[in-house]
């Protein structure tokens, strides 16, 4: 009945099999410098999934079916550039996606349980998905993606109650949430 699994420092895991422990509802993989598979597609129990420092990760399309995800947090794994269709994951309540190699984070539009969202260090991002789907979010961090120029329409997230913004090569924002003024930033509205 192992509930919380954590794969840490194994330089000689490059798959990692577990989908015949069905009752795992937290998974982290850190530090697993030649992991390039993870087959954990049947864990339907599974709630929490880290991904920390995995060089040799690209992708992780083979958890598209773990619908009852409610945290994904993919960090400074620099060979990932890809993710499932994030919107396979409708009770998703945490998304961290820092220090990645992504280079398209698709569409969140399914993601209304969203409640906390952090974008940051994702060099090879060229555009950000549109936030008006989630109408729950709370939290937003953006920060340090070198090739944003442009942050999406935000003026649909009504109940957002932390925002950080901070992008060296910011334009400007399409539109601010009605609880916030221009000042609250540092970057113009776009025209």
């Amino acid at each position: 009945n192992l509930n919380t699994l954590s794969i840490d420092l194994c330089s000689d895991i490059i798959s990692l099999e577990i989908s015949e422990l069905p009752n795992l509802s937290h998974v982290t993989a850190a530090n697993n410098i030649n992991l390039t598979n993870l087959q954990i597609s049947e864990l339907s129990n599974l709630h929490t999934l880290i991904i920390d420092n995995n060089e040799a990760l690209v992708n992780l399309n083979n958890i598209y079916q773990l619908n009852n995800l409610t945290q994904i947090t993919v960090i400074s794994n620099s060979n990932l550039i890809s993710l499932p269709d994030l919107n396979n994951f409708p009770n998703l309540t945490h998304l961290t996606l820092n220090d990645n190699g992504l280079n398209d984070l698709g569409n969140l539009s399914a993601l209304s349980n969203l409640t906390f969202l952090r974008i940051s260090n994702q060099n090879d991002l060229m555009y950000l998905p549109d936030f008006s789907g989630l109408p729950n979010l709370d939290s937003l961090r953006i920060s340090s993606n070198a090739n944003i120029t442009i942050i999406p329409d935000l003026s649909s997230l009504e109940n957002l109650s932390y925002c950080f913004i901070s992008n060296a090569n910011l334009n400007c924002i399409e539109g601010i949430p009605p609880q916030y003024s221009e000042t609250d930033f540092n970057y113009p509205i776009c025209a």
